[in-house]
């Protein structure tokens, strides 16, 4: 049965796409069949991490939603680092100007996307689906927070981030999701991590699964590649890789 995480913030930039793309990573080195599905349709950036070129790619998540393609041929398998035992499908979404603007002109395509997941998850007989969600409450986030059996919000030490997340999280109560816990990302290195973690958990009474400092090798990345895989060895990496094994443990 596939474990479906649905990663969440409530405002744009706060590196959600870094740590799906970050866990993905680590869960396939760990020897999993895992799946990424980006829902970040008003800006889809999952799939430059990976090195996937969407030029001219024709077949993708917004193709299947408006029935223009079998969701085999939308999905890409990402190569992996030589060695490992693991595999990595991406499902991405159109950077095509006008699709993304297709998408938020109408809702319809809203309740295809639990079929395009199942079908997903399928297809790739996938061990784990980690969900990119578009940063707010768009119709297609709430029904990603409902439908996962886990949901990391993600958020930055920041005034608005608080506030936000508390959004999020009074939402996720009312959808009745399930899981849901937290990552405090770009912590600055004059911030104390234990106390950050402690001021979040004590705030909003959720668990923190990690918190992720910024570290300028991500930074300087830029979304060029996948950091784990690029610096296994980093103290960044190794804290995604103890994520990746608290998540299987407790699933």
């Amino acid at each position: 049965m596939t474990i479906i995480i649905a990663v969440q913030s409530f405002r744009q930039g706060t590196g959600k796409t870094t740590v799906v793309a970050n866990v993905a990573a680590c869960l396939a080195t760990q020897g999993k069949v895992v799946g990424v599905a980006d829902l970040n349709f008003p800006a889809p950036t999952l799939h430059l991490p990976f090195g996937v070129s969407m030029h001219p790619r024709t077949h993708h998540l917004n193709n299947f939603l408006w029935g223009g393609c079998h969701i085999e041929e939308a999905i890409v398998a990402v190569p992996l680092p030589s060695g490992e035992l693991g595999r990595l499908f991406l499902l991405p979404a159109s950077i095509n100007p006008h699709d993304m603007m297709r998408m938020g002109r109408s809702a319809a395509h809203v309740p295809l996307l639990n079929t395009a997941l199942q079908e997903f998850a399928e297809a790739c007989a996938l061990d784990v689906l980690l969900l990119d969600l578009h940063g707010g409450l768009h119709d297609e986030v709430l029904l990603a927070m409902a439908m996962a059996d886990v949901l990391w919000i993600v958020l930055r030490p920041d005034v608005q981030d608080f506030l936000g997340t508390s959004i999020s999280l009074d939402l996720a109560t009312r959808l009745a999701a399930e899981n849901v816990a937290l990552i405090v990302n770009e912590v600055p290195p004059s911030l104390d991590e234990a106390q950050v973690a402690q001021t979040v958990r004590q705030t909003y009474g959720r668990e923190v699964l990690t918190v992720l400092p910024h570290e300028p090798e991500i930074a300087a990345l830029a979304s060029a590649g996948v950091f784990c895989w690029r610096w296994p060895r980093h103290p960044a990496a190794e804290r995604y890789q103890q994520l990746t094994t608290a998540l299987l443990h407790h699933g």
